[in-house]
């Protein structure tokens, strides 16, 4: 479902008013659910009690904008960029723990295999061989290293 006033967005929610599509940018919320600005005006122009999920409405709708800058911040610093490279480093450095525990850990008469992420073709680990003594796949391929085949 797309925002009915972006329709390049996707929409994260439906309006209880009309029920077409809203995206962060045009949800409010009103009494926990969300509405497009054109429905809850019309909703106020009919005079309805001013009530505490009114009040948390107005915070979630700041929150909302709070979250929708705080994003913009970390895009326009690229602090997602310096994020993703922490992440990644992570990754690797899990990643080869883990390889190194799998090595201690095969002892048993299936070695595990070495799968192409590219090709999807995969190699019988045999006794003695540890898929670090591997590099690539024959096609130029990512290895990844499974306990069996699925």
């Amino acid at each position: 479902m797309q925002c009915k006033r972006h329709p390049y967005r996707m929409a994260v929610a439906e309006c209880m008013g009309c029920h077409k599509g809203l995206c962060d940018e045009c949800r409010k919320l009103y009494l926990g659910k969300s509405i497009c600005n054109e429905c809850l005006i019309d909703l106020k122009k009919k005079d309805v009690p001013y009530t505490v999920d009114d009040e948390v409405s107005l915070v979630g709708n700041e929150f909302s904008k709070l979250h929708e800058d705080l994003n913009n911040f970390v895009k326009e610093q690229k602090i997602d960029k310096e994020m993703s490279k922490v992440k990644n480093g992570a990754t690797g450095l899990v990643d080869g723990i883990q390889s190194k525990f799998k090595k201690v850990k095969l002892g048993s008469k299936d070695y595990g295999y070495l799968v192409c992420e590219d090709c999807l073709g995969y190699y019988k680990l045999e006794k003695g061989e540890n898929p670090e003594d591997f590099e690539s796949c024959r096609c130029g391929g990512t290895l990844k290293f499974t306990k069996k085949l699925r």
